[in-house]
């Protein structure tokens, strides 16, 4: 009777071996999976953070093209107050070589690009924050796994050495 029950312990450590063995590899190749993604993640991160400088830089030279816009407007609307033969009133020349050719500028259309990109990186810098909580997400996913992974190896441990005290062999089925 005391033979049987330390069979049926050992039967019942056996199936706890082989559910443990499961778990761990199922458990591994979802931390596969999960570091692969966390790789692609990174990838798209740096992409988005590259692209969101781009459009930094562009909108600084948008900014800086619309405030020479702005000042040569400046400068075309005081031209249009030089009378021919008559003194500058920023100089004092009575010589006005460019007084029939004005500019036209459309700071407007610098204006409405300015908007278009500031759309732009809102959207983009929205997009790169939904993908750092996914990756901050992830990273605790794999960090969660991989202490499963070492619990379950654990647990493993502890029946093979019951087995082997046992003198079973764990390669046979």
């Amino acid at each position: 009777r005391t033979e049987l029950k330390s069979l049926e312990t050992l039967l019942t450590k056996y199936n706890e071996y082989k559910l443990l063995e499961k778990s761990r590899v199922k458990e591994t190749q979802t931390l596969l999976t999960d570091e692969h993604e966390h790789k692609y993640l990174v990838e798209i991160i740096k992409d988005k953070t590259s692209h969101i400088e781009e459009i930094k830089t562009l909108l600084q030279m948008l900014r800086v093209k619309k405030d020479n816009e702005i000042l040569i407007q400046k400068y075309e609307d005081d031209r249009l107050l030089l009378q021919d033969g008559a003194e500058c009133f920023l100089c004092g020349s009575k010589e006005h070589p460019y007084i029939i050719n004005t500019l036209v500028l459309n700071i407007e259309s610098t204006n409405s690009k300015i908007v278009e990109k500031e759309n732009i990186l809102s959207i983009k810098e929205q997009e790169l924050s939904h993908s750092n909580k996914n990756l901050t997400k992830l990273e605790s996913k794999i960090e969660t796994s991989n202490l499963e992974i070492e619990k379950l190896k654990n647990q493993i441990r502890e029946v093979e050495e019951i087995l082997i005290k046992a003198n079973l062999s764990l390669d046979e089925e």
